[in-house]
């Protein structure tokens, strides 16, 4: 009847059912879209408020992953999309299960690393190890070395810190491949190549060997760089005032770190 809504209408309009309390859970449609007969596959969500890790719950069940209460309800929105992109795209109905792990696989990284640097605040541990302690040589290296403070604060042993220096020995290699057209990061992963200030660098690439994060290649420097720059930025912007590249070094590491927890998934 004139103004009656369908049930595509109502599976496209996420905000529509957001409000009503519907989640889609696995809806199935044939080439005629969502029939009358799907409507038993829109399933109430209870009091959603009153059960936070419903969202983590289903994404554990079809991917074997767990994220934290605020992700998984937007890593859902992404599986639910991507299940209709998908089926869209092949011409037939894709679960809703192969559609989660095809996004988990290929798109992923980029929604996860941006929703990684967007939160306020991070685990201050740099690394997943004991609480950090200062030993008498800690103390005496930070008195005597005021530069290493940051580093020792975190939990780096001085130990630790001669390790890292002595691997910077190692070159860097030049990349393979050169870019051909400098581009910005956003959108394309290109990166506008900045001059490098050697000293700057030499404290990133010794946060990157005390963090795992090894650069081996220009390439890969000059990403790196950019990348804490950008983030530099970003962090002076949201404190009002500017950080400093050491301290936006060590933040970035810190999140770099916290996506590679996020990806795998662990509870």
């Amino acid at each position: 009847m004139p103004g009656d809504i369908s049930a595509d209408e109502v599976y496209a309009d996420r905000e529509l059912l957001n409000r009503l309390g519907y989640g889609i859970f696995d809806v199935q449609w044939g080439k005629n879209g969502v029939g009358f007969e799907n409507v038993r596959d829109f399933s109430y969500v209870v009091r959603e408020h009153e059960d936070p890790k419903l969202y983590r719950r289903k994404i554990f069940e079809l991917v074997g992953k767990y994220y934290p209460n605020n992700l998984a309800k937007a890593v859902w929105d992404k599986f639910i999309d991507h299940k209709w992109v998908l089926s869209e795209q092949r011409g037939e109905e894709v679960s809703l299960k192969l559609a989660a792990e095809d996004w988990i696989e290929n798109h992923s990284h980029e929604f996860l690393k941006e929703w990684t640097f967007k939160q306020p605040e991070v685990p201050y541990r740099i690394r997943s190890t004991s609480e950090p302690r200062k030993d008498f040589l800690s103390i005496v290296t930070g008195m005597m070395f005021p530069n290493l403070q940051d580093l020792l604060n975190v939990g780096f042993s001085v130990t630790d810190i001669i390790w890292a220096r002595l691997q910077e020995i190692k070159p860097i290699r030049k990349s393979p491949q050169k870019q051909e057209e400098a581009k910005t990061a956003q959108g394309e992963g290109y990166y506008v190549v900045q001059k490098i200030n050697p000293s700057e660098f030499n404290y990133i690439r010794l946060v990157a060997n005390l963090t795992g994060h090894v650069i081996q290649t220009q390439e890969e420097a000059e990403k790196r760089w950019n990348e804490i720059l950008e983030h530099k930025w970003y962090m002076s912007e949201r404190e009002g005032n500017d950080v400093g590249l050491r301290t936006a070094a060590l933040d970035y590491y810190r999140r770099i770190n916290l996506l590679a927890e996020t990806e795998r998934g662990m509870d």
